[in-house]
């Protein structure tokens, strides 16, 4: 990963992935077969040392990740304008990995549970009927992540 250009605002990893874990959408980024960048918000779950996103079973980010595998995640969490400073404090994180697309039954039920907890924590009891509904419907692509930084810029 790149170096950090302010390394004394970085905080360690754990925090890093607790953020990165309760972050309400990430933005996804990944690379087209012709080099462009490519970036959408999304909504997440991390699972230990995996992350899963979900959505349509074709599209752009599908074509992309087939194409080259490696991914990034960014998100921003406790952000706050400090207009007389003209800055910002705030928590932001950047996780890279490599993704793929989830072809296993099992794995892609567990990861729409976990989807649908995090997303839907009251409706526990429609949890299974929206999985079993979904699930053949719906893809899903699982992120190995490999590195995830924290940085922080408090007030000043």
């Amino acid at each position: 990963m790149h170096r950090m250009s302010h390394p004394e605002r970085e905080f360690p990893e754990s925090e890093a992935r607790e953020i990165l874990k309760n972050s309400e959408y990430v933005f996804f980024s990944t690379v087209c077969p012709d080099g462009q960048p490519y970036c959408v918000p999304v909504s997440i779950v991390v699972d230990g040392n995996t992350a899963y996103i979900h959505g349509a079973h074709y599209g752009q980010k599908i074509v992309n990740i087939e194409n080259d595998s490696r991914v990034c995640l960014s998100c921003v969490s406790q952000c706050r304008r400090i207009p007389e400073a003209f800055t910002l404090s705030y928590e932001s994180v950047v996780a890279v990995g490599q993704a793929s697309v989830v072809a296993d039954l099992a794995e892609r039920h567990r990861a729409l549970e976990l989807l649908c907890r995090k997303y839907a924590p009251d409706r526990e009891a429609d949890i299974p009927a929206a999985i079993q509904n979904g699930a053949i419907r719906t893809g899903v692509i699982r992120i190995l992540l490999t590195e995830i930084h924290g940085k922080r810029k408090p007030n000043p």
